[in-house]
Formats: structure tokens, sequence, C-alpha cells
């Protein structure tokens, strides 16, 4: 899968998968312990997950949450390659 074909945002059985818990509820909880990032909006359903900000969870010395944002956001309007 391209950086293109890459979704931006996730569902809590999605992240699951993505970050390799075995469960949503695994997930879930890895959440709670702040292991991994809060959902976008809580207040919203289906709650939903950055891809930009699981993987600054997963990789913390890789970059920045926010940078990881920004370069998806420039990468989604064709600003980076």
């Amino acid at each position: 899968m391209t950086d293109d074909e890459k979704p931006r945002t996730l569902t809590a059985a999605e992240a699951a998968v993505y970050a390799g818990y075995e469960t949503e509820r695994r997930f879930r909880l890895a959440v709670g312990r702040g292991a991994m990032p809060q959902p976008m909006d809580p207040d919203t359903r289906p709650q939903l997950w950055s891809v930009a900000h699981i993987d600054a969870h997963l990789n913390p010395t890789a970059e920045s949450v926010q940078d990881a944002e920004v370069k998806a956001l420039d990468q989604a309007l064709g600003l980076a390659s």
C-alpha cells in the first residue's frame, strides 16, 4: 500500500490490527494506559484514530506527532512526495 492509498483515520478495530494488537479490547486498554493515542474526537461514533498519531506512538523517535500530521497533510495535498 502506498502512502496515497493509506487511510488517514482508522476505527478502533482497524487501529488494533494496524498497531499489532490481538483484539480491539486490548487496543482500547492500551489507549486507556496511554500506550496508544486517544481517538481524534472521543464524542463521535464511530471513534476514529489518526494514523499519524498511532505511527508516532509506535515509533516515537522517528518524528513528532505534529511533524507526522504535517507530512501526511502535505502528501495528501500533493506538496510532498
